[in-house]
């Protein structure tokens, strides 16, 4: 290209080709050279006025761009921060769980040993039970071989003890006899007996007939817990009577069930508290039994619950309370006061239901009552 501009300068000259002309017709056709000249400085305003507003829109792209990136890394790095202080909020939590976890077992630890110890005392303890019962075991087979073979004359006085309905010692008879007729002394007709009356005294008691607040149409024999109650429709008029003495039921002779009178009726509760053994007073110190006729007395009394059969259905309730306490800390082994006792004592034996273990404690009781607390009182 610079070899023919130069020609082109030099058009005007001779040359052993020719002439100018002739040289210049013998040459292509010619080409327009201004888009390889140099643009002038319009031109470059013009370009840069163009490319200005796309370098403005790329610089917003690379700092929105930009932007993004750091909003996102700031995301990510917040959200990072959160993750670990949530992990050292736990790790903490964890570290706090496991410190009370070690306190708890080494509670756990001391009060296992406490427990151990106190297991293997229980076993000493039941060890040194299980051969006191042992003992017991035989002292009381050896009681009952020598019941067999009390004499017949200790027998009678013993039923005349503890047994309303045992054959009475001589002399009985006449008495009874004599009380009762001091009862009829008191009726105009034995048939016709008031809701109350003054008995005046009768074997050193004054006695009388009260109505029974807990039994309507019965009749209180005062002064113990004896009662009388009508039998039918005719009651007190011409009909027989039921007779109780401290909640024992009292049968007349002959077999018969009931009395044909309420004077017969109550001269059979007085004649029944003229034979009862009193029991000691309540300061005596029999009252106090020994560890083994507690244990004889707790092994009976803990097969019976109070508050089930015939125990939980006994009236008043006043009285159902107190058998039950009293057979309660029998049950325990517990020292028991002489109220708490006595009640025990007194009550019947149909008042302790009908099972085996009901009649096992009732002779229990018995045998208490016979060998260690009748002797002070006789």
């Amino acid at each position: 290209m610079p070899q023919r501009t130069g020609e082109f300068r030099r058009a005007g000259q001779t040359s052993r080709h020719g002439t100018p002309e002739q040289r210049r017709s013998a040459l292509p056709p010619a080409r327009d050279a201004s888009p390889h000249l140099p643009r002038g400085r319009e031109h470059q305003r013009r370009v840069i006025n163009e490319l200005t507003p796309r370098l403005a829109e790329a610089a917003d792209a690379v700092a929105d761009y930009i932007g993004a990136v750091e909003q996102a890394a700031a995301d990510r790095v917040r959200e990072a921060e959160q993750a670990r202080d949530a992990a050292l909020a736990e790790a903490a939590t964890a570290l706090r769980e496991a410190a009370d976890a070690d306190t708890r077992a080494t509670t756990a630890r001391d009060e296992l040993d406490k427990l151990a110890t106190q297991h293997q005392e229980l076993r000493d303890r039941h060890e040194e039970l299980r051969g006191s019962h042992a003992r017991l075991t035989e002292e009381y087979e050896r009681l009952n071989a020598h019941d067999q073979m009390v004499p017949e004359g200790h027998a009678k006085n013993t039923a005349k003890a503890g047994c309303l309905e045992a054959a009475q010692p001589k002399g009985a008879g006449s008495q009874r006899e004599h009380r009762a007729a001091q009862v009829a002394a008191r009726f105009k007709a034995p048939n016709t007996c008031p809701d109350r009356m003054d008995l005046g005294e009768i074997d050193g008691h004054n006695w009388a007939l009260v109505p029974d607040p807990d039994r309507p149409g019965s009749l209180l024999v005062i002064t113990v817990l004896g009662a009388i109650t009508p039998r039918g429709s005719e009651g007190r008029r011409t009909g027989r009577w039921d007779a109780s003495h401290r909640r024992q039921r009292l049968k007349p002779d002959g077999g018969r069930k009931t009395f044909p009178d309420c004077v017969t009726a109550i001269a059979a509760v007085i004649n029944a508290e003229a034979e009862r053994r009193p029991l000691p007073p309540a300061d005596d110190p029999v009252w106090e039994l020994p560890p083994g006729y507690r244990m004889v007395l707790g092994i009976a009394a803990e097969r019976l619950d109070p508050n089930r059969g015939q125990l939980s259905r006994l009236e008043p309730r006043t009285y159902r309370d107190r058998l039950g306490k009293s057979l309660r800390l029998a049950a325990g082994c517990f020292r028991m006061s002489p109220d708490e006792l006595s009640i025990l004592l007194d009550a019947p034996r149909d008042d302790f239901g009908t099972s085996k273990a009901a009649t096992h404690l009732y002779e229990t009781l018995q045998r208490i009552r016979n060998r260690h607390i009748a002797p002070a009182s006789s």
